[in-house]
């Protein structure tokens, strides 16, 4: 089967597509900076979430917000899916409008079977791609989002846990600092404890360790830098990564696409408006 894997940026939304079509796809333990909606479509994959394991297959819709850690591993015949990226921006907005609340969902549930919801995903997804109305296309949003606001989200923040403090100072340093070369040693040092008692209360606390929530704030930099025309081989330089095939390396499998593949979206939008 041939394989096919593409990604998409709806300007009228403000909100990204992906797909993947035929490819025995696996991604390690990551995260976003913004809300996932995904429906599998074809073949069966693994995926690893909140200390939890699920079995998606056709049908099935999986749910991240923001900085949820997950992994995937395909286990049957090929990965055929779907992926809806909205910005927290994005999603705020909406939730106001839908609900009232000046607040950002969270999903009480990361895996769902809603004959419903999956009908709304691929809606969207195609009138997008499609090149539908505005009108249209915020009319399938609206749905979606309605759906999964009254069925699978509470919009109160979650406090965090008073030993996560240490952890939270770690991301917050990182989150400024990820261009840099940080050391272990000095992670420990923020967080006021030792090596093995910082890996275990990091992992803990958001399910991967500290390197990759490091990787994963450089591929996420690089994408807005792609997004702004700049040049892979600079964003690898600007994001952090210390050289241009390990950064490639990288971005492929957190993504599924190349940096190129990325950028070329966007540079495609400057010439569409010109």
């Amino acid at each position: 089967m041939e394989e096919h894997r593409g990604v998409y940026r709806d300007t009228d939304l403000g909100i990204e597509l992906t797909w993947f079509r035929g490819l025995a796809l696996s991604f390690p333990a990551h995260f976003h900076d913004y809300y996932v909606i995904g429906l599998t479509e074809g073949g069966v994959r693994r995926m690893t979430c909140n200390g939890r394991s699920y079995s998606l297959g056709p049908g099935d819709v999986n749910l991240f917000h923001p900085e949820e850690n997950h992994d995937c591993t395909q286990t049957e015949g090929a990965l055929d899916y779907r992926g809806i990226h909205i910005p927290q921006a994005v999603m705020l907005r909406w939730t106001q409008e839908l609900t009232g609340k000046v607040e950002l969902p969270r999903f009480t549930q990361n895996c769902i079977r809603d004959l419903e919801v999956a009908k709304c995903v691929g809606a969207l997804h195609g009138r997008l791609l499609s090149g539908g109305e505005a009108f249209e296309k915020e009319e399938c949003l609206v749905l979606l989002l309605s759906l999964l606001l009254e069925r699978y989200s509470r919009t109160c923040p979650a406090p965090a846990p008073a030993e996560d403090a240490a952890v939270e100072r770690v991301c917050a340093w990182l989150g400024t600092h990820f261009r840099e070369k940080p050391r272990l040693e000095d992670l420990c040092a923020l967080a006021g404890m030792s090596r093995s008692t910082l890996l275990r209360s990091f992992t803990r606390s958001k399910g991967i360790t500290p390197y990759r929530y490091l990787e994963t704030l450089r591929v996420n930099a690089a994408k807005a830098l792609l997004a702004h025309g700049m040049r892979p081989a600079e964003a690898a330089l600007e994001a952090g990564f210390s050289d241009q095939s390990h950064f490639t390396n990288q971005f492929v499998r957190y993504t599924g696409v190349s940096p190129g593949a990325y950028r070329e979206i966007f540079s495609k939008e400057d010439n569409d408006e010109h």
